[in-house]
């Protein structure tokens, strides 16, 4: 992206119980789409992985709502600048394996990062506005 853009906020969720290669699938796809664009997408895919993205996502928005570095009613204007799907760390457990042997197994966790931002032209007209007020 070689545009100006503006941070709006960002969200982090750490320790979800699913592994990053999974996530990260869904992450590539809604990478810099709107919000709105993301949740929409997200809410027809219909599978559980969707939905730690989704709740980070709505996290991150009501962020930047809360701080009041975006409109209320903003959606469309505010874009996933950056989205991380990290591994988190690992439960190690064992299961009984052949002749009497312990497998190892490990069940991976995701540490997930939604930074959101703003076209700069966008952000510059909001803030000129709120000034004006």
């Amino acid at each position: 992206m070689s545009q100006n853009v503006a941070v709006v906020s960002a969200a982090r969720s750490n320790g979800v119980r699913m592994s990053p290669y999974k996530l990260r699938l869904y992450a590539d796809v809604i990478r810099g789409k709107s919000v709105e664009q993301a949740l929409a997408w997200l809410n027809t895919v219909g599978c559980n992985r969707s939905v730690p993205l989704i709740k980070v996502i709505i996290s991150a928005y009501a962020n930047a709502k809360h701080k009041g570095t975006i409109a209320q009613e903003s959606s469309r204007d505010v874009f996933l600048h950056r989205i991380c799907v990290n591994e988190d760390g690992f439960f190690r457990y064992v299961k009984p394996g052949a002749r009497g042997r312990g497998c190892p197994q490990r069940k991976r966790s995701s540490r997930i990062e939604v930074i959101l931002g703003v076209k700069d032209v966008l952000h510059r007209k909001a803030s000129e506005s709120q000034s004006v007020d």
